[in-house]
Formats: C-alpha cells, structure tokens, sequence
C-alpha cells in the first residue's frame, strides 16, 4: 500500500481524536467506603493506590457506542466476586496518547507525505489542552520524534524525512512507550499502533509485553497494515489481536485503503465515548496472582415514540475492558 494515502487517512483520524468533545450527561462519582475513611483528599489521594482501574467500552449488538450509562447499570466481577464500584466516570479527560508508525522495511514500498505532519499538528492544535502526545516510530531503530506535546509546531519538519528502512522493532517500542504512559499521571493511557505486526528485531519479548499491559492498564488500538495489498502475515495479525484484546482496545484489520480512514475513525469516536471504573478489589492480597476480570452492563430500556404506552424494549449491551490484571507484589 502507499503510505501517502495511508497516512492521509491517519491525518484526519487523529485531528478527529484530538477534537471530538467530551459526552453530554457527563457524571463523576465516588464512593470510598473504607475502614477509616473520613472523606479528606489526602486520605483518597492515599487510598487510591490500592484501586483497580479499568477503562469500559460499552456497545450494542450492532456495534453502536452507548454513553451517558450511570454507575447503575454497571457490574464488576474480579475473579469471580462482584465488586463494589468506588469511582465511576462516564466522561472524558486528560489523555496520554502515544502513536507508534511502523517504518521497517517491510513498508519501504511506502512513503511519507505532508499530510501525516498537517494531521498531527492539526490533532495538538484541536485537543483537550491538557492532553498529550508522543509520536514514535520503529524500524531498525526507535526514534520518539514528538515528547508529550500539544505544540502542532514541533511535529511539522520531522515526519516529512522518514525513511522506511532495517528490520522490525516492534516489541521494542511497545515496551517503552508502555513505561512511558505507565510513569505518567493522564486520566487515560492509550497506544495507537499501526504496523503489520511483524517482529524480528527486538531486545523484548512479546511476553513482557503481555505482563506489561496487564501490569499497568495501558489501552493498546491496532491498525494492521501492510504494503501493497494488504497482506498481513497470520502470526502479525494474531499479535495484533491478542495485545488489543488483552488490553480492552480494539483490532482493525482493514482489507483495503479506504477501510483504513474508517478503522481509525472508529478508534477516535470510541476514546471520546468510554467510561472509567475503580474498584477496591475483595482479594486485596498482594501476592502478585492474575485475578480475572469481567464487567456487565445492564440492558438499556428504550420507547418507541409512535407507541408511548408500549412496554418499554430492553436492549442488550456488552462491555468491553482488559482481560485482567496482576496483582501487587511485595
């Protein structure tokens, strides 16, 4: 594929990602129901290090994106036990985004154009002030060539003079960029991968990868992409697969060029319509097992307006998050 027309769709998704607002009907609560706990911001602040964090996708049947739920129609289960929810946010806030562009030489058929430095100053220029980004690329090396920025100015000259090239380092960069957002304090910490999936290079395994996302709560969006036609090999779709599904993001394997504006337009209209859910876990034991995690959404009760005394239809949904986490270890 031509990554001039690839990009140009990653331009135009990332201005979407940087400017969609944040849901009517936004609602924050909390509800920290502790031995002790008097309610003091220094005494939360304290507590909030033994919370479990998920960040939740809900949707319909179809696929559809369902904002502004109450923490009403939220259950938690961790391993197996429900949970009671003690910080529930159905907005947006403050997001750390990194964007990994995979530039190995298996993309040296494609080429960098303008539009990817229009479209990532365009996303700086148009987000929430307090968000960032970071912008790296991984071939034969990493190379970060924006650092936790807003200013549109600094991404213009360094996009235009990449050269795909070398072997694939893609567990490399997922690794850093993953302690990178671990380290940092957003609302929201997110990884936007476009790659084949491919990776014959790197200091890291995908095992560590794995432990990683379990470990921090990063949210990892895949675009599978590949040149000329497309042809991504099984084992890089699989990778692709595993780490968004394990992570609670979203996989698109786009078949065709214009597919590709689509896939990431979805990923910007999601970020922008997710909830966030805390929890002290039951099993608070920090003995470093993996505890299972699994949210469920109560169906949404919708009227039709043509049949006012029909009996409300419930509408089932489903809910999205990370497969689980590791539990602290001392």
């Amino acid at each position: 594929m031509s990554i001039g027309r690839f990009v140009s769709a990653v331009a135009t998704v990332l201005l979407l990602i940087a400017s969609v607002a944040p849901t009517s009907g936004s609602s924050e609560s909390w509800n920290y129901d502790r031995p002790g706990y008097t309610g003091g911001d220094v005494e939360r602040d304290k507590l909030a290090d033994d919370l479990t964090t998920l960040t939740v996708t809900v949707a319909d049947r179809t696929g559809n994106l369902i904002p502004n739920l109450a923490v009403t129609h939220f259950t938690v289960f961790d391993n197996g036990l429900r949970q009671k929810i003690a910080v529930f946010r159905n907005h947006e806030g403050p997001s750390g985004i990194g964007i990994l562009f995979d530039t190995s030489g298996s993309m040296k058929k494609a080429r960098f154009a303008r539009d990817l430095a229009r479209g990532v100053s365009l996303l700086a220029m148009r987000g929430l002030s307090s968000n960032r980004y970071f912008l790296l690329t991984f071939g034969d090396r990493l190379e970060l060539l924006a650092d936790w920025t807003a200013d549109q100015n600094k991404f213009l000259d360094v996009l235009n003079n990449i050269r795909p090239i070398g072997p694939t380092r893609l567990y490399d960069a997922l690794y850093e960029s993953i302690e990178k957002l671990k380290n940092s304090t957003y609302y929201r910490k997110v990884i936007v991968v476009l790659s084949d999936g491919e990776d014959n290079s790197s200091q890291h395994k995908l095992g560590e990868i794995r432990q990683l996302l379990a470990q921090t709560g990063v949210i990892v969006y895949s675009v599978g992409v590949a040149d000329p036609q497309f042809a991504l090999l099984e084992a890089g779709r699989e990778i692709l697969l595993e780490l968004s599904r394990l992570s609670g993001g979203a996989c698109y394997l786009p078949s065709k060029v214009a597919e590709i504006r689509d896939s990431l337009i979805s990923i910007a209209v999601e970020l922008a319509n997710q909830y966030q859910i805390s929890y002290f876990p039951t099993d608070s034991r920090r003995d470093g097992r993996w505890h299972k995690v699994r949210v469920e959404v109560e169906p949404l009760e919708t009227n039709d307006p043509t049949t006012p005394n029909a009996k409300p239809k419930r509408l089932p949904l489903s809910a999205r998050s990370r497969a689980g986490y590791y539990a602290p270890h001392d």
